[in-house]
């Protein structure tokens, strides 16, 4: 679908849906900055093709929407919206697709840069943006220490959006049913993913940008 869109001869509103929530400050690299980049590049395509771009971050709710538009200005204009974003608050991307929706009523390509770090609301997103008819990309960015924790013993852990804290004893046993319970998640969101038609690809930062945007138009080449 991707390679469709951007080599398609109709014009098509590309919006770029970016996750600014406080955990995509941590990282390293920083998957904010990670997501800006692809961001930038996919959204640049789309204008060079004389789409029209636009979009918004997100944590809560929406914020610093970037105006539909096409052509050199655009790209500028698209460049400043992504230098500006910060990342603070919670993820709620149900609440962040509905007001999209409102913000966005005219049918296109969302491209949904996040850490998917909110397991009740993900699937409620997609849900809704479907029914309202947009086409979907999830490009799902986590960082490489988040999918292999090393066992430490007595830790506390603090959920940097909630602030809420748990402490526990992080052993081999605990990290191995970590890493399943991540496995299964991860399974749950391509399961939906593919029998909803929607175009899911994950990355963690330590993939260099460039590779992993020329792996991406590769990857949906290949089944478009």
């Amino acid at each position: 679908m991707l390679l469709k869109v951007f080599t398609s001869e109709e014009e098509m509103n590309i919006y770029l849906l970016v996750d600014t929530s406080r955990s995509m400050a941590e990282g390293a690299p920083i998957k904010v900055d990670y997501a800006k980049k692809v961001a930038a590049a996919l959204g640049y395509i789309g204008l060079k093709n004389l789409d029209r771009v636009g979009g918004a971050s997100f944590s809560m709710r929406l914020h610093a929407p970037l105006t539909l538009g096409r052509g050199r200005k655009q790209v500028l204009s698209m460049f400043n919206f992504l230098n500006r974003l910060s990342c603070n608050g919670e993820t709620s991307l149900r609440a962040a697709a509905r007001s999209f929706t409102n913000l966005f009523p005219h049918p296109g390509l969302v491209v949904i840069v996040s850490d998917l770090l909110d397991p009740t609301g993900w699937r409620a997103a997609l849900e809704e943006l479907l029914n309202k008819r947009y086409q979907l990309l999830v490009i799902h960015i986590i960082d490489e220490q988040e999918t292999r924790p090393e066992p430490c013993g007595d830790v506390a852990l603090i959920d940097v959006e909630s602030g809420r804290e748990r402490k526990l004893f992080l052993d081999s046993n605990l990290v191995r049913r970590y890493q399943t319970e991540l496995a299964a998640y991860f399974k749950e969101i391509e399961t939906l993913c593919a029998s909803r038609g929607i175009d899911y690809l994950r990355t963690t930062t330590n993939v260099p940008f460039e590779e992993f945007i020329l792996q991406t138009l590769r990857q949906v080449s290949s089944v478009a």
